[in-house]
């Protein structure tokens, strides 16, 4: 299925964001990347097998789904659950 310029650039957008990460997640490799980089690849990858047809929308939100997140670390949160 073919993307529409402004997917590409949000989805771009998002990366980028996710390259600012300062969790590394070291690859078979041994090479390290960001851990969000590395979330959003995989569940991409896993949305492509489960949902190929998918929409834009969709697949802009899988890839951005923790954005940012390691700026407000889960230990910040109450534990009430």
């Amino acid at each position: 299925m073919a993307r529409t310029p402004d997917f590409a650039k949000a989805r771009q957008m998002i990366y980028a964001a996710h390259g600012e990460d300062p969790t590394k997640h070291t690859l078979p490799d041994g090479s390290q990347i960001p851990y969000e980089t590395h979330y959003a690849t995989q569940m991409e990858s896993y949305l492509s097998k489960r949902c190929p047809d998918a929409s834009e929308v969709l697949r802009l939100a899988v890839c951005g789904q923790h954005f940012r997140r390691w700026e407000v670390p889960r230990d910040s949160y109450p534990k009430t659950k």
